[in-house]
Parts: structure tokens; C-alpha cells; sequence
């Protein structure tokens, strides 16, 4: 009941299948990470906030857009420019002034307090989402030991590289949690 969508399709995907005894062992890595998954997910479940949270990440996520859409249109609809650009003539490009670029229409003065009630809606959706975000994947703080490991073995292969150039392969994703999120990595 708890086994999350994108968990079963990360299993499918990403299992080594180079051989039976590597599949058996990955499969059992996974497995691990799987049961922690699950754990974790039934103590998310038994709190209304965190389901509602991680339930309705998709709405909160299209909301956000449509947001984000509805402040463009405003701000297109209702703005005009004050200034015209002007052509750079060393670099061609268009330049406007740093004075004031843009008013609001006289008969749309009244778009900037739905266009700032809108922006406000947007800071209180990015929030929601950061915060499903977090429920739903528990990132890990860096673990400084891994770090500090991970760079010695760098500096290692860096000197063997020197000295066997042949020998040059990436040693840092030894196991681990297959399912870890990292708090500053590129996929957070």
C-alpha cells in the first residue's frame, strides 16, 4: 500500500541486469533501500499534513504554473513601456534606460494589486512544493565523512592516474542507499 509509483519504476529501470548473480545482488541492495522507503513512507502516511503534501504534489506543482502564467499575462496586458530602447551602436544591442521602464495603463492601474496578490500566492505555492519536496524524499545533509573519503580516493586516482593512466575509473558510487537524495545535489 505504501510502495510509491516512481519507486517500483526506479527498480525497473536501474536494476543491474548484467548477470543473475549481479541481478540477485543489486536486486537485494535495492531491496534494503526499499524497506526503508517504506518505513519511512507509513510515518508519512500517518500524518493528515504530510499526505495532503506529497498527495497532491501535482496539483500544487500545475497551480504554481498557471501562477506563474496569470502574473505574465497581467503584467503583459497591463504594462506599457515608458521608455523606447535604444540601439547600442558598438554592439547592437537594444538598451533601456535605469530610470523607470514601465507603468501600469491608466485604465489597468488596478492589475498591480491582483498582479502582487498573484505573487503572493506564488511565494506560498514555492513553499509548499520545497516542503513536499522534503516529506516526500528526505534528503540527506552531506555527510562530511563521505566527503572527506571520497576526496581522498580522488586525489589517489588522480596520483595512480598519473602513474597508470589505463586505470581510471569512478569509484564513489560504491554502495550506499539506492534511493538517497542528496540535500545539494543537481537532482534536489
Amino acid at each position: 500500500n505504501v510502495l510509491r509509483e516512481e519507486l517500483k519504476e526506479k527498480l525497473k529501470w536501474n536494476v543491474d541486469r548484467s548477470s543473475p548473480s549481479t541481478k540477485i545482488r543489486d536486486f537485494m541492495d535495492w531491496t534494503k533501500a526499499i524497506l526503508k522507503d517504506i518505513h519511512y513512507q507509513k510515518k508519512v502516511l500517518s500524518n493528515p499534513f504530510t499526505i495532503l503534501l506529497t498527495r497532491l504534489w501535482l496539483i500544487w506543482n500545475h497551480a504554481a504554473t498557471l501562477t506563474a502564467v496569470i502574473i505574465n499575462l497581467i503584467m503583459l496586458i497591463g504594462l506599457e513601456a515608458t521608455d523606447t530602447p535604444t540601439m547600442l551602436a558598438d554592439t547592437g544591442m537594444f538598451t533601456i534606460p535605469a530610470n523607470e521602464s514601465a507603468r501600469w495603463k491608466s485604465q489597468f492601474e488596478h492589475l498591480e494589486m491582483w498582479k502582487d496578490a498573484f505573487a503572493y500566492t506564488m511565494d506560498i505555492l514555492a513553499i509548499v512544493i520545497l516542503l513536499a519536496f522534503f516529506v516526500a524524499n528526505h534528503p540527506e545533509p552531506p555527510n562530511v565523512r563521505r566527503i572527506r573519503d571520497r576526496l581522498r580516493r580522488l586525489r589517489r586516482a588522480k596520483a595512480d592516474e598519473e602513474d597508470d593512466p589505463a586505470d581510471c575509473r569512478d569509484r564513489g558510487s560504491e554502495g550506499g542507499n539506492k534511493l538517497a537524495v542528496n540535500l545539494f545535489s543537481i537532482a534536489t
